[in-house]
């Protein structure tokens, strides 16, 4: 049984990702990734909201070649939920083409203000958990199959209003550019999504509900998720979706450090 499994899928950008499969998939070809799947597997803390999504991509899809959807509320901070995952792997003879690693958490404003249950939120979930899942998944991964890690802009540059978020985020990336380069000789592709501002459910946790977090351009999660499937499927390593934060990226590089964290600051 070929799956996809897709983490923090019960809005946002995760939800964007499982539309993106089922709308690719109408244009697939009998040998891409996309063909071969035959089940979906969701994964979030809210059951009720994992259980419309799954009753809307059911709904929404042909006679023809229908995939089914499975879904998991788990709390991926809880150690035990990846217990909960790989049991049902194993059970199911599970083979994962794509894995998309999305949860994620934020919280905005100065590290010397937040709690210490912030730090540990961000740590558990952006680092642990996502390393965790990735690893629990890699034994049902075979060749030629593909995974995504989101990530994000704010991995380019250390962030003082977002620090520990940034921080976990730039693990993140140098996490998938070395696993990608780890699993290379295997067939597996790992693909780093950084993306700049989007309408998710963390949009208030980042601050970006303020007039000068406005004044970036907006992504539409959907082109996002869409493009950055395709983007993994053609072999790239690390994958930034649209022109200013492609800019952005470049100039993280080459700028004084001292003025990029400058640049950074929102």
């Amino acid at each position: 049984m070929n799956i996809a499994i897709i983490s923090g899928a019960s809005s946002g950008l995760g939800a964007s990702f499982v539309r993106a499969i089922i709308e690719l998939r109408k244009n697939a070809g009998q040998k891409d990734l996309l063909s071969k799947l035959s089940e979906l597997w969701f994964i979030a803390r809210n059951k009720e909201k994992l259980e419309s999504l799954q009753k809307e991509i059911l709904d929404s899809q042909s006679v023809q070649n229908p995939l089914k959807c499975k879904i998991f509320a788990l709390n991926l901070a809880d150690l035990s939920s990846f217990e909960t995952l790989e049991n049902a792997l194993k059970s199911q003879n599970a083979q994962i083409s794509l894995l998309i690693s999305n949860a994620g958490v934020a919280r905005y404003g100065k590290f010397v203000d937040s709690s210490l249950q912030d730090m540990l939120d961000i740590i558990n979930v952006n680092i642990i958990a996502s390393s965790a899942l990735t690893k629990i998944c890699l034994p049902f991964i075979a060749q030629g199959s593909k995974i995504i890690e989101v990530s994000s802009v704010a991995s380019f540059a250390p962030n003082v209003n977002l620090l520990v978020y940034s921080a976990s985020k730039a693990y993140l990336s140098a996490f998938s550019l070395g696993l990608n380069e780890e699993l290379k000789a295997q067939g597996i592709g790992v693909c780093a999504l950084c993306p700049g501002l989007m309408q998710t459910g963390m949009t208030p946790d980042l601050g970006q509900t303020r007039e000068d977090a406005r004044k970036l351009p907006e992504l539409d999660s959907q082109k996002v998720a869409i493009n950055t499937i395709k983007a993994a499927l053609k072999g790239k390593t690390l994958y930034t979706p649209s022109l200013f934060y492609k800019l952005y990226a470049i100039l993280a590089r080459i700028l004084p450090r001292a003025l990029i964290i400058k640049l950074a600051k929102m």
